[in-house]
């Protein structure tokens, strides 16, 4: 008697805990859909000038906005972000300062990611930045 007694109450916590789990998962997916829905609201929405953007008293909120820049590289002031992976190989984030036309503003644009020389592993990889204004 005591044994089926034990084995409904771990029968009974086990329902409880996988009920408990499940409801957990559907308010994270309802969470993540949320989150989704936000970004493409934020996306559709008009691009941020470049007024908004250096002035902005909250940055957060031009989070997923489009913007349009026009200015000129600053190359030798480019950075690399190391050990960051694309498909399983390592390289790096490549970051470049652009000086926006008309501003003083320089605004950090992260340009892509390149691959690591695996015969050298000091050298950086050579990213090819156009001279003159460029509309980002």
């Amino acid at each position: 008697m005591l044994k089926r007694l034990l084995i409904a109450i771990a029968a009974a916590a086990g329902i409880a805990a996988t009920l408990s789990l499940g409801s957990w998962q559907w308010g994270r997916a309802q969470q993540r859909m949320d989150l989704h829905l936000a970004t493409v609201m934020q996306g559709k929405m008009a691009p941020v000038t470049v007024a908004e953007l250096t002035g902005a008293a909250e940055p957060l909120k031009l989070v997923h906005r489009r913007i349009l820049l026009r200015g000129t590289w600053v190359p030798e002031r480019t950075v690399f972000l190391d050990n960051r992976q694309m498909n399983g190989v390592p390289g790096f984030y490549v970051v470049t300062p652009l000086r926006v036309e008309n501003s003083e503003a320089v605004i950090l644009v992260q340009r892509g990611w390149a691959q690591r020389n695996f015969q050298q592993r000091d050298a950086l990889p050579r990213v090819q930045t156009p001279a003159g204004v460029v509309e980002v």
